[in-house]
């Protein structure tokens, strides 16, 4: 017949009986429907391209692949016959027909199929020109994961894309390469059903070990048969219907013996273990429960798999419902006639006028040919799959934050070696850890360590004025902008214990340690804090000064990493960057920052509890002294010293001025009266001293400062 314009409009229409009359037919112009006059096209000059071939991954997807999941196309709905659940391996079966069909270099190929031009020794159609539809440009997960940036995500399920689908594979095919991959020859035949995303195999193992469970998932056997291995499906065909000819009476007289499994053996529940390649390959489990019966177990399959929840559930059903199937069993004896019967071949048995289908599982030769088989349900394997639920919504994924570091110079040890130089970062969105980079001598940054979580960072919002010390400001409030987490108001003894610990710095980074028991959220971020403990950790000084708006906060909750240790650091200013851990230490996300190693938390606390007595011989000073270490615990007899050796200078103030002093090693000093009528021309009633406890490591520590009464 010849071919008007127009006469096909859909690419997926192409029959071989059709396109072969093209090579001899002349092109006829047709206007509007009627054909009119031949053109100068010359048959077999150009070869056909097809533009648009493809198939729907749908149940039975193949009776109509132009048909679209897209309920407002024209060519919306589902293909006859079609439950609509999602079917990868009909679309992979279909295409490859399509391309096998006219491509000469495809197993499978017919030359009748694309013939070659007598004339012009083109082929009807191209094999270098089947598009199939479609490749998305957008990729895939992010298509069809994020639908608040396409909303045609829905239709990814049981539509026509390759994305996400062409990476996975028909298991008959990952059979074959298994087996090509252990070096074993091909096999004969391998009629098994079943698409799968992935599968690992995590160690070395046997052709064997490597194929078991996908025969236990999939429901298919290996069967070797005069020398030849083929893989068969568990659905398969039935080879032979044995009648009363073929059947041996055994000692009874009965024709065969039935066998049926008591339900406190069959699985209740089978739980099948795989990868979710819909959730990031995570571990995931599909639960098929029978809702009737005796049964109690409970049977567990892991799989190396990777599919979709679906799936899962569609083989787990499948599992169980085959377990049940096969519990009944067949033992008889057939006549020579049926030497042709082979373990995996199924055969059909009358039993009560219906014939039952027994998949034969053993074959003992001697005087008669004894089988065993199991019941087979082929319903079972031909399930049309599950609809899978609407894919959760999902956001772009975040980038990683710059970070937002700050170097700490603590007053406090809590830990040895004791940190000189600490580390708070914060970054939004976190990037699930931080790399520290240290530069060295040479300026090449080596990798320092990791800040593992994020550290609750912001700034003052009002002054904080200076507060009492070892005791509970009642008055002082302070509002703050807080990151990266909140604060929730605790009672005043879990404060007293160290609860809400903050670090307010200044712009010289000096550091004031403070607690905070009542905590009100007022805003967005913004909290007012009250009820503070101040000058903790040795900050005395700090707590005594005005701190302005705009100050630096840090939440000192754990999340702070220690840089430096080293005693050989102190005085060094370090350079160091700080960014996402798998990026590069040159990357622009990562933020650098000069840090100077001071040994504060080396200094010794400053004494208490000073006094000052008259005696003949003068003034006897005494005092207690603190400790860095290990002093928290109200059951010390005394605390710990801290320090290699005890040492204290004390000094004679007139003033500001020293006009004596001296170095001791107990926590006393007499001072005697002719130094003190020597520097103060007589005896006095009050003295001014200066008294500071020193440390091999830093020298003298925090001083306490002030007049004394003389009793």
């Amino acid at each position: 017949m010849p071919i008007s314009d127009g006469a096909y409009d859909k690419p997926w229409l192409f029959r071989p009986k059709d396109l072969a009359g093209w090579w001899s037919n002349p092109h006829i112009r047709c206007v509007a429907g009627v054909e009119t006059s031949a053109t100068a096209f010359v048959p077999g000059a150009k070869p056909i391209w097809l533009t648009e071939t493809g198939v729907p991954a749908v149940d039975k997807g193949a009776n109509a692949p132009n048909v679209f999941p897209d309920m407002k196309s024209d060519e919306g709905g589902v293909p006859p016959f079609s439950s609509g659940a999602r079917d990868d391996l009909v679309q992979a079966r279909a295409l490859e027909a399509v391309i096998s069909g006219f491509d000469p270099a495809r197993t499978g190929f017919e030359a009748g199929r694309n013939p070659i031009h007598p004339v012009s020794g083109i082929r009807m159609v191209d094999p270098a020109h089947i598009f199939v539809w479609n490749w998305d440009a957008r990729p895939f997960p992010a298509f069809p994961d994020l639908g608040g940036i396409w909303a045609d995500g829905g239709n990814f399920e049981s539509g026509h894309w390759l994305n996400g689908r062409l990476e996975g594979t028909p298991v008959d095919r990952l059979v074959a390469k298994l087996i090509a991959d252990f070096g074993l020859p091909p096999v004969d035949r391998i009629a098994v059903d079943g698409f799968l995303d992935g599968y690992v195999l995590d160690r070395p193992l046997s052709a064997r070990q490597a194929l078991e469970p996908l025969a236990q998932t999939f429901g298919f056997d290996a069967v070797m048969s005069s020398g030849a291995l083929r893989f068969e499906g568990r659905g398969g065909a039935v080879s032979r219907r044995l009648g009363p000819d073929d059947l041996i009476l055994d000692r009874d007289g009965e024709p065969f013996v039935l066998r049926r499994m008591q339900e406190t053996e069959l699985p209740l529940e089978l739980r099948l273990g795989f990868s979710d390649g819909e959730n990031d390959y995570r571990s995931a489990a599909a639960r098929s429960r029978r809702l009737t019966g005796a049964a109690r177990r409970e049977v567990a399959v892991e799989t190396a798999i990777v599919t979709r929840m679906a799936e899962g559930q569609r083989l787990a059903d499948q599992r169980l419902q085959e377990a049940w199937a096969a519990r009944e069993t067949l033992e008889c004896e057939v006549s020579p006639r049926c030497l042709d019967l082979e373990p995996g071949d199924v055969v059909a048995l009358p039993v009560q006028g219906v014939d039952r289908l027994f998949r034969i599982t053993r074959i003992a030769d001697g005087p008669t040919r004894r089988l065993s088989g199991r019941l087979v349900e082929p319903a079972i394997y031909r399930t049309s799959g599950i609809k899978g639920a609407e894919r959760p919504p999902h956001t772009p994924p975040p980038l990683p934050g710059r970070p937002f570091a700050v170097p700490l110079a603590l007053p406090i040890v809590v830990g040895q070696p004791p940190a000189l130089l600490s580390l708070a970062a914060f970054a939004a969105p976190w990037p699930g850890a931080l790399a520290i980079w240290r530069a060295g001598e040479t300026g090449l940054f080596d990798l320092a360590g990791f800040v593992e979580a994020p550290s609750i960072v912001g700034e003052t919002l009002t002054d904080l004025r200076p507060g009492p010390l070892w005791r509970s400001d009642r008055h002082a409030v302070l509002e703050v902008r807080l990151r990266g987490g909140v604060l929730s108001s605790v009672p005043d003894e879990r404060a007293l214990a160290g609860a809400n610990l903050l670090a307010l710095i200044d712009a010289a980074g000096e550091v004031e340690l403070a607690t905070a028991a009542q905590i009100e959220l007022i805003g967005p971020q913004r909290f007012r804090l009250s009820g503070f403990i101040r000058g903790l950790g040795g900050s005395e000084q700090a707590a005594r000064r005005l701190l302005p708006a705009g100050a630096q906060v840090v939440v000192l909750d754990g999340a702070a990493v220690q840089l430096t240790g080293d005693l050989s650091d102190l005085g060094r200013t370090l350079r160091y960057r700080v960014g996402p851990a798998r990026h590069d230490v040159g990357d622009p996300t990562m933020v650098e920052f000069t840090a100077e190693v001071a040994g504060t938390a080396l200094l010794p606390l400053s004494p208490v509890g000073i006094e000052a007595r008259r005696s003949e011989a003068g003034i006897a000073l005494s005092w207690l002294r603190r400790t860095r270490i290990d002093g928290d615990s109200w059951d010390l007899a005394e605390v710990p010293l801290g320090e290699e050796g005890e040492r204290y200078e004390v000094a004679i103030l007139d003033a500001e001025v020293t006009v004596d002093g001296a170095t001791v090693n107990e926590p006393r000093w007499l001072y005697p009266a002719e130094r003190e009528i020597l520097a103060f021309g007589g005896l006095r009633q009050e003295i001014a001293v200066s008294l500071r406890q020193c440390s091999a490591t830093v020298g003298a520590g925090h001083e306490w400062r002030g007049r004394l009464a003389v009793g």
